[in-house]
């Protein structure tokens, strides 16, 4: 098969799986296309902050990935199941007046709870898993 083929077949499957997805392509994404999100802040280390969502995350979740990342003045945690992202977090410091900044995306309202019992779990609190 030539290479041209080969795009027209491929192309067409990839744009249709990303947009048959629940989720986003890229954790960066989120931030335009989710439908919940929430601000909170903390007056705890940024690393603290981002060891508790990574613990809950991984004991609630069975997804195949955690994404972490850099972006300006902090880091991202985001959760991927299969190719989409549905979660993520951007924990920033020393912004608007909080130690960690964190703002939280949901893909939809099914998130919702996520992100509320994500929050729960910074502070160390009693959390459940969805």
């Amino acid at each position: 098969m030539k290479p041209i083929n080969i795009i027209y077949i491929v192309l067409p499957l990839v744009l249709l799986t990303g947009c048959s997805s629940k989720g986003t392509l890229q954790p960066t994404q989120l931030a335009k296309a989710a439908k919940v999100s929430e601000i909170h802040c903390y007056n705890i280390d940024i690393k603290q902050v981002e060891t508790r969502i990574e613990q809950y995350l991984k004991k609630c979740f069975k997804y195949d990935s955690i994404k972490k990342g850099n972006i300006g003045k902090g880091r991202r945690i985001s959760l991927s199941e299969g190719s989409t992202y549905q979660y993520s977090a951007e924990l920033r410091e020393n912004t608007n007046g909080c130690k960690t900044e964190s703002k939280m995306y949901g893909i939809d309202n099914e998130w919702k709870d996520v992100l509320a019992q994500s929050n729960l779990a910074v502070f160390e609190n009693a959390y459940s898993c969805p």
